[in-house]
């Protein structure tokens, strides 16, 4: 059965959907079969991300009512990489019964199944929470997404959600970060494990050897 993963983040903003993404591209190249799932209805990104968004026919909203397999909303992606994009509907909802069938589904036929989903906490998250496997919290090192991370945090431990904290560079930082500091925040104020960081890019490159180092360090830590 396929690990389930979901990232999160308190705010939004700190390239949650860019870390998603990534860690498929770099499970898939491990020889890992791999599926990302955007859960942030309304706000549809993970196509946008790939430059697949006129590809798409079906979408994770079709799944769940039924309109059509797992196998049509799939989008190939790389060879051991596809994607279930989102819907623009922001109102769409599903009941707890079709997202556990739906996840079932996934887990038999992936290695890896990871859920984009929205900032903060929503109603697909707690219908979520049941069947995940871990999660990772996604912040970037600034006070707003510090702060928000320890309340989402606390709401994740009532959970008990198991989680991993990754943070994400999303600018050039004029001092390293000590990584002393970043452990210290994750095992004292967090409750979790700081497993890696998403080093700053001015152009996302994708054999870029620096990010496939960081990436690798963090899939080996799921």
């Amino acid at each position: 059965m396929g690990e389930i993963v979901m990232v999160i983040s308190g705010k939004g903003g700190v390239g949650k959907t860019t870390t998603a993404a990534l860690l498929g591209l770099q499970f898939s190249r491990m020889d890992k079969k791999v599926v990302l799932v955007d859960t942030d209805f309304g706000f549809r990104n993970l196509d946008i991300f790939f430059c697949m968004e006129n590809q798409i026919r079906y979408n994770v909203a079709d799944v769940l009512r039924g309109v059509c397999s797992v196998r049509q909303a799939c989008i190939t992606v790389d060879e051991n990489l596809s994607m279930i994009p989102g819907t623009k509907d922001d109102s769409f909802s599903c009941d707890e019964g079709r997202i556990a069938s739906f996840l079932q589904e996934l887990s038999g036929s992936f290695d890896y199944i990871i859920i984009d989903t929205p900032a903060g906490i929503s109603s697909i998250h707690h219908m979520l929470l049941p069947y995940i496997t871990q999660g990772i919290l996604v912040m970037a090192w600034d006070q707003a997404s510090i702060s928000d991370a320890i309340s989402m945090s606390k709401l994740l431990q009532r959970g008990h959600m198991n989680f991993k904290v990754v943070l994400n560079e999303q600018k050039p930082i004029r001092f390293l970060v000590p990584k002393q500091e970043l452990i210290g925040l994750c095992d004292t104020v967090l409750n979790s494990e700081y497993i890696g960081r998403i080093p700053y890019q001015r152009q996302l490159v994708f054999d870029n050897h620096k990010l496939n180092k960081s990436l690798q360090m963090i899939c080996s830590k799921l």
